[in-house]
């Protein structure tokens, strides 16, 4: 019985790692799917072993003549160094948990890697756990949000850098206000369905603040702003129709309207950018063309099989056609507002 504790034991910790390494990397989904069998099969092993070791046991009680002594301290050795193996496993997979990408919202990226925060976990409630999908979700969601944070204070910056209007630098500042807030209303609605305390912390800083080419600037702003958040803003109103809860309901309700406004302000600052260059232009419809053209799962598959649209998790395919829909959108706005020089170098191309 020990050693079968020992190995439920191993298995929820080494689950839980696995499943918090999955929340920090979603697009590595089939790696950790893949990383749970090695565990799975040495929680087997230790349970058969543990069972060899009860029936010698019971063998030599039976029959005092049998010198089992050495074969049960044998099962005994091997169940141990199993169990040991399984917490260095889940310890790896704890250490590596926010090393990892996430893939969505506004990313905060250092040295080319998108960087993230940590979640905290704190006291229980006095609510009682509702849905481990939706307190996934929405922790996942907070440290997206607390990411956005430091990525506007950098946006800020290099558009001063830049020589932009000040009108463009306080709808970035604001923008940076509506992350902090938004961080706040996923950290809440992530403790009201896990039934814990949940805090998500902004990632370290940038000490470098050089600004970017204008052109780099651009395509950012295109693929995170006009593209993410626009996405970002389909989606919550979307799930706002889809949940129950009015609270829930407000909250997707704010995190759209805001989101949609980020996406407007995104899509004047390439207007500015192109303004300044309107060659311009043609990079960023081939930069739309290459981009993503699908979004990433807001959780792996084996964590959430199925949708859960009371949570705010809608179905894959839903999530498929509204991010085609903002891809088509934008598609047309970009033809609708290219500037006439750079449809002249569009048509000599051809």
């Amino acid at each position: 019985m020990v050693f079968v504790g020992l190995a439920a034991a191993s298995s929820l910790s080494g689950g839980l790692s696995c499943a918090a390494v999955s929340l920090a990397d979603s697009s590595n989904e089939r790696l950790f799917e893949a990383a749970l069998f090695g565990p799975v099969i040495a929680i087997v092993l230790m349970v058969v072993v543990s069972a060899l070791n009860s029936a010698a046991r019971r063998a030599v009680k039976r029959d005092p003549t049998l010198h089992a002594d050495g074969l049960t301290d044998w099962f005994r050795h091997l169940a141990i160094l199993f169990g040991v193996g399984l917490a260095i496993w889940a310890l790896t997979f704890v250490v590596g948990i926010f090393t990892i990408d996430l893939t969505q919202g506004r990313p905060f990226r250092r040295r080319g890697r998108t960087r993230f925060g940590r979640i905290r976990l704190g006291r229980r409630s006095h609510a009682r756990p509702r849905s481990a999908v939706g307190a996934a979700l929405w922790a996942k969601f907070a440290l997206e949000e607390a990411a956005s944070v430091p990525a506007f204070e950098r946006l800020a910056a290099h558009l001063e850098q830049l020589g932009a209007p000040a009108t463009l630098v306080a709808r970035v500042h604001r923008a940076r206000a509506d992350e902090a807030r938004h961080t706040r209303l996923c950290e809440r609605t992530a403790s009201y369905f896990g039934g814990v305390w949940v805090r998500a912390s902004k990632p370290s800083p940038d000490t470098s603040v050089a600004a970017p080419q204008l052109r780099a600037l651009a395509a950012e702003q295109l693929l995170d702003g006009c593209v993410g958040e626009g996405y970002a803003a389909r989606y919550a109103t979307r799930a706002a129709e889809s949940v129950s809860e009015p609270e829930l309901r407000r909250t997707l309700r704010t995190i759209a309207a805001d989101e949609r406004r980020h996406a407007d302000d995104a899509w004047a600052i390439v207007q500015w950018a192109v303004s300044r260059e309107p060659a311009l232009w043609m990079h960023l419809e081939r930069a739309l063309e290459q981009g993503p053209d699908r979004p990433q799962r807001p959780l792996p598959r084996w964590i959430a099989p199925r949708a859960a649209p009371h949570v705010g998790l809608l179905e894959r395919s839903e999530q498929h056609r509204l991010f085609e829909e903002t891809r088509a959108s934008l598609r047309r706005r970009l033809r609708a507002s290219r500037p006439a020089s750079a449809a002249g170098a569009k048509s000599r191309e051809r």
